[in-house]
């Protein structure tokens, strides 16, 4: 059984209690999301990542400057 969304799209008890198939349209919505989800969970790190670097590069300067 396919899903039958009325108001908007994942509205339909059966879907969410697994007794009917979500249409393609969810299929991509959930899979948007998910990659949205990991993309974020990416540029997290990589900022991260820029800010390790920008402080190692700090921290580099200060001891030049002292030594």
């Amino acid at each position: 059984m396919k899903c039958d969304c009325l108001n908007e799209c994942g509205d339909d008890h059966l879907v969410r209690d697994g007794k009917a198939e979500p249409c393609d349209y969810m299929k991509k919505r959930v899979a948007n999301k998910k990659q949205r989800e990991e993309d974020l969970v990416v540029l997290r790190g990589l900022a991260d990542w820029v800010q390790d670097q920008e402080v190692k590069a700090s921290l580099n300067r200060i001891l030049k400057e002292l030594r």
